[in-house]
């Protein structure tokens, strides 16, 4: 069974729900991978208008790629974890010697929050990773590597016999000298990747590529689709429109995310 990933949030840092950002989306990042189970990647704002979820009881798997509030926020206000008979298992890094679930109930509870884990009525499971760690999800295979960025994130690799997915926000190619990353993620059918700048815009050390960067990577790991995500909440679709324009003279199979937007394997 071929695999389909639905875009349910594009952008970095904060959600910016305004009319000149509808067309390429206004929540964080959010994806559902659509592969016989219920796998995200990260728990963005956009984590609140996903409706696969809802249609069986089957458990809810989370691929947390680090906890920086963007792509965490989704946590607070997604009804399935008010749903008794749902399980739901949360995959996170280890930081500073905190496991995900201690790192996430520090800032999912009181005062930050009304509720908190305590209080949500679904069987919530936290599965700590470390670096580097392998581990599998019903038949599918989950790789993960430490990724380029000054706070920790992770890389993830999903795949099986039918489909290659690999997963790089928050991850700055320029960091990435020894091209590890493309080591990483060869042979994928789509990457999933950090676009957060545009070209001439960078700035370094804070953990971001442009889609430049993507479509190197891109050629270097010979991936079929390229998916640029994460834009700076700042750019409108007007600047992104222009940019994707861009970006489809250099490489015609580099595409920009568009919450709504469902991409094949």
């Amino acid at each position: 069974m071929s695999w389909k990933i639905h875009v349910y949030g594009t952008r970095g840092a904060f959600p910016h729900p305004e009319k000149d950002y509808m067309k390429y989306g206004g929540n964080t990042s959010c994806f559902y991978l659509e592969c016989g189970n219920h796998i995200l990647l990260d728990a963005g704002s956009g984590l609140s208008r996903i409706e696969e979820i809802y249609r069986d009881k089957r458990p809810v798997h989370i691929l947390l790629s680090h906890v920086h509030m963007d792509h965490i926020m989704g946590l607070y206000q997604s009804r399935i974890f008010f749903e008794k008979d749902r399980e739901i298992h949360i995959y996170g890094e280890s930081r500073n010697n905190l496991g995900i679930e201690e790192q996430l109930r520090t800032v999912i509870t009181k005062p930050y929050w009304p509720i908190g884990f305590d209080e949500f009525e679904a069987k919530t499971i936290f599965h700590t990773i470390m670096e580097g760690e392998c581990f599998q999800i019903d038949g599918i295979h989950i790789l993960t590597k430490r990724s380029f960025h000054p706070d920790e994130t992770m890389l993830i690799r999903l795949e099986d016999e039918n489909c290659r997915i690999g997963y790089t926000l928050d991850y700055e190619a320029a960091m990435d000298k020894n091209h590890l990353a493309e080591g990483f993620l060869q042979d994928c059918d789509v990457i999933i990747f950090d676009g957060n700048f545009i070209p001439d815009q960078e700035i370094p050390g804070w953990g971001h590529s442009t889609w430049r960067d993507g479509i190197r990577f891109r050629k270097n790991t010979n991936t079929k689709k390229m998916l640029i995500s994460h834009y700076a909440y700042a750019y409108t679709d007007q600047i992104l429109e222009e940019q994707e324009r861009l970006a489809k003279k250099e490489d015609e199979y580099c595409i920009f995310a568009r919450e709504g937007m469902v991409i094949e394997c």
